[in-house]
């Protein structure tokens, strides 16, 4: 799988973004994660550095992102677009906690940035990109502005933008033109004093939290609208990937894991007794 396209840091991308126009877009937390799909519809991912040879090597972390892409790609549209869908490779974030916390409700699983087509030899530009993932069925990345000429961007004049996903700054700018070139910027962002939701650290806010009524019926209702049969299972699941998206490190270290699945087989249980339409 081709791997991810070089970005340049601020020093450098200021010498290679000198010319033409420019896409800023904003530069998420989580982490990195490609996909390329096969004739077949089977969809291979990997992260930075490596390539999940199956669902066990998954991070529990990037769960989220990867059921997302799974359940919302429009493999009908790939093949239409691509005599050979495996000549194209997708690059992007898996939002999940690392520094930002982000509006989780708000943010989705997966933001695309990047294309290659093996077709071009190259990776697409950016105003190509955008419209290949929203016409696939995925996100584009937020795009904070387009066509800004080169001649009036210095990065180091640069104000951190406001994110998409979060009542707060962005953590970062991607900076890209449509001859190639890129480079980053990345800002300190306090992650405490804007309000985001933050993820919970014990056992009994991460029940209130991850276990309750309305995340239930929330998950709920995403699945009808992928057309994914609701069960106690699929739900449960899509709980513990919420979870390690946004707490997987409180997960593993304060939260007592037995309680907690006990008590949220319990509230999923008396959820969908309570709910017949399920």
């Amino acid at each position: 799988m081709q791997p991810f396209p070089q970005t340049s840091p601020e020093t450098a991308a200021q010498q290679n973004l000198n010319d033409g126009h420019l896409w800023l877009l904003e530069l998420v937390d989580g982490g990195p994660l490609r996909f390329r799909v096969d004739q077949s519809g089977l969809i291979t991912f990997g992260g930075k550095d490596r390539i999940f040879q199956n669902d066990s090597a998954i991070p529990s972390p990037y769960r989220f992102a990867i059921r997302e892409v799974r359940e919302c790609l429009r493999r009908d549209v790939l093949r239409k677009s691509l005599e050979s869908p495996a000549d194209a490779v997708f690059y992007g974030r898996s939002m999940h906690y690392r520094d930002t916390p982000y509006d989780w409700q708000r943010a989705p699983g997966f933001v695309g940035y990047d294309v290659w087509s093996a077709t071009a030899d190259r990776y697409l530009p950016p105003d190509h990109v955008e419209h290949i993932f929203e016409g696939l069925g995925l996100e584009p990345v937020a795009v904070l502005e387009r066509e800004r000429r080169a001649r009036d961007f210095d990065i180091e004049q640069f104000d951190p933008p406001r994110s998409a996903y979060r009542d707060g700054p962005a953590s970062g700018v991607v900076v890209r033109n449509k001859g190639g070139g890129r480079g980053s910027i990345r800002f300190a962002v306090d992650s405490d004093a804007h309000g985001s939701v933050t993820p919970s650290r014990t056992t009994k806010d991460a029940i209130e939290w991850f276990a309750s009524s309305d995340r239930f019926t929330q998950i709920s209702d995403r699945m009808r609208e992928r057309e994914v049969s609701v069960t106690f299972e699929a739900i449960r699941e899509r709980v513990m990937d919420a979870v390690h998206r946004e707490a997987h490190e409180a997960f593993e270290t304060t939260i007592e894991k037995d309680a907690f699945q006990a008590e949220l087989a319990s509230r999923l249980n008396a959820h969908l007794a309570g709910n017949s339409g399920l």
